[in-house]
């Protein structure tokens, strides 16, 4: 994928568009698939540069990973069960703090020793929130300084036994996986206790796997609880479109007057689908149909009438990955539109909340920074201001966003780090050219 990309104008469009299969899943069932025994073969699984970091990384346990990932294509994994390589080297996780984050989690949790590596961005993201709580389980695990950034090194150890309750101290579904995941190999109930909830994706796939949880509300904290080493048995899975990609095409359709977008077999379960209700509210039209599975189904997105919106507290750990292009739909907006207690985009792949400030004002859009968020003061039905250059600083999120932005330019708008995009949404330039 080439590393320059430019978006001319769009005056309206009508398609039907195929986005990747959800990333976060992808990258659990991989997990979840290679320590299970038995063959799995889950469809749909995502061909980001992202959930291939994963496969790599089964494959160096042991697992055999065959097929194809893609939409309407199977890959096949064959599980090593109870005897996973215990020594793995230096496993590369590129870009995608997903992996290295959920495979801390399942290391120990095997008691596999293994030295995490990621990209230059990767390595600066921190890591603490998952070595303190694994550590507080019996872990011995540690990257560089306080934050242990990567590389993060794996040390063969043996998670205590006993019941245990941990409290993660940051809202995030991967710190929750990475626990979960670890508390596989504890011999006793492992508690993760959260007093905002995260997606709940890794609690929802292990029952598929043959493992018990049990998911409840003690006051005002939500909790999930499992007995460790139970037997995981292969489990084969179809994975729903990801409404993370569906967002940025449905927000071109919602910024582009005239302009409807379809979507099939799309996942809103969960929290996921915060972000359609997010464009109800904004002002655009949103339908969706619920197929035969809960929580996937057909969506339908076309424009309207923009309004400001408002996001803020619990619900910003449900749409923390789609702020950047919500930014985007906020900008073509008529009125203020704000965006706090998301201090979570500062470690992202790139200073998200930083980012988005600068493409806002590459666009002419009136935005202010906070430290926790944004103000964005849109243009309403005026074009945004395009011809110049948006450096996406290798955050595919920021890359796409300001690629659907560009839509909504008054001329063509040039975007560097163009090559980011990759890891997670290879297929974007084609599902672009649709939106014309």
């Amino acid at each position: 994928m080439a590393d320059i990309f430019e978006v001319q104008p769009c005056d309206g469009f009508e398609a039907s568009l195929i986005p990747p299969g959800d990333k976060s899943i992808s990258h659990r069932v991989l997990l979840l698939g290679a320590i299970a025994n038995g063959i799995s073969h889950f469809e749909g699984v995502s061909s980001g540069f992202d959930v291939a970091c994963t496969r790599r990384a089964v494959e160096a346990l042991g697992a055999t990973v065959s097929g194809a990932t893609g939409p309407g294509e199977t890959l096949v994994v064959q599980g090593v069960a109870e005897s996973p390589r215990l020594t793995l080297g230096q496993v590369e996780c590129g870009n995608s703090g997903t992996s290295m984050r959920l495979l801390a989690g399942l290391l120990v949790g095997q008691g596999v020793e293994a030295v995490l590596t990621g990209d230059e961005s990767l390595s600066r993201r921190p890591m603490d929130r998952v070595v303190v709580p694994l550590t507080e389980m019996g872990a011995s695990l540690s990257g560089e300084g306080e934050q242990h950034l990567a590389p993060l090194r794996l040390r063969s150890s043996k998670l205590h036994s006993g019941d245990l309750s941990v409290i993660p101290q940051v809202a995030s579904a991967q710190v929750k996986g990475a626990i979960l995941l670890a508390a596989l190999g504890v011999d006793g109930v492992t508690k993760v206790v959260e007093s905002t909830p995260t997606r709940p994706h890794t609690e929802e796939l292990l029952p598929s796997f043959g493992c018990a949880v049990e998911v409840g509300v003690e006051g005002a904290n939500n909790y999930v609880s499992l007995r460790g080493k139970q037997k995981l048995h292969a489990a084969d899975l179809a994975v729903p479109v990801d409404p993370s990609q569906v967002a940025f095409m449905a927000v071109a359709a919602a910024i582009c007057p005239g302009s409807v977008a379809r979507f099939q077999n799309v996942y809103f379960g969960s929290g996921r689908g915060e972000v359609f209700e997010v464009l109800r509210e904004i002002g655009a039209r949103v339908d969706i149909r619920e197929g035969a599975q809960p929580g996937v189904g057909d969506i339908e997105v076309a424009a309207g009438e923009l309004l400001p919106v408002s996001l803020a507290g619990g619900r910003i750990a449900s749409l923390i990955d789609e702020l950047p292009i919500l930014a985007v739909a906020m900008a073509c907006a008529d009125g203020v539109s704000e965006v706090r207690q998301a201090t979570e985009l500062r470690v992202k792949e790139s200073d998200r909340i930083s980012s988005i400030v600068r493409m806002m004002q590459s666009f002419g859009v009136p935005v202010r920074e906070f430290d926790d968020g944004f103000q964005i003061d849109g243009r309403g039905g005026r074009r945004l201001i395009g011809g110049g250059t948006i450096h996406a600083n290798g955050d595919h999120r920021i890359a796409m966003s300001a690629a659907i932005a560009g839509l909504r330019a008054d001329r063509g708008t040039t975007i560097t780090g163009w090559a980011a995009v990759a890891t997670s949404y290879v297929t974007f330039d084609h599902d672009l050219a649709q939106c014309r």
